[in-house]
């Protein structure tokens, strides 16, 4: 979505797309939310995505201790989420690698090819 966007109409338009959210309070104001969006109907495969609003740096202590569980819970209808993120997000790469994604090998993307990262998690009764 455009960044000029305000954050109630990206919220507005995921609405639509969206097959599972969660939304993260802390005293009263909205702090996050996590969402999956099914990518095919036959294989469940998950593109998962989050915002943060102004309120995530002063809560981030809540935030970190609920996030892992969100993705448990999106995990529990999907074999596998991922999605792409850019290489020069280092915070959020090593956020999503302490929650236990995985990264492959960055790649061009984009008009300016700018190096993204696709990361993603699988359900873990999914391979056994």
């Amino acid at each position: 979505f455009p960044s000029h966007d305000r954050f109630e109409d990206i919220v507005d338009k995921t609405r639509d797309v969206t097959d599972f959210a969660i939304s993260g309070y802390c005293d009263g104001k909205l702090i996050a939310i996590f969402g999956v969006t099914s990518l095919t109907p036959i294989t469940k495969t998950g593109a998962i995505w989050m915002f943060g609003t102004k309120f995530l740096p002063k809560n981030k202590k809540v935030f970190l201790k609920h996030c892992k569980r969100c993705v448990e819970v999106m995990l529990e209808n999907y074999p596998i989420v991922y999605n792409y993120i850019d290489a020069r997000n280092i915070m959020i790469i090593n956020w999503l690698k302490w929650l236990g994604f995985t990264f492959e090998e960055a790649k061009p993307y984009g008009p300016q090819g700018l190096p993204f990262y696709k990361f993603y998690m699988k359900n873990k009764c999914v391979d056994q």
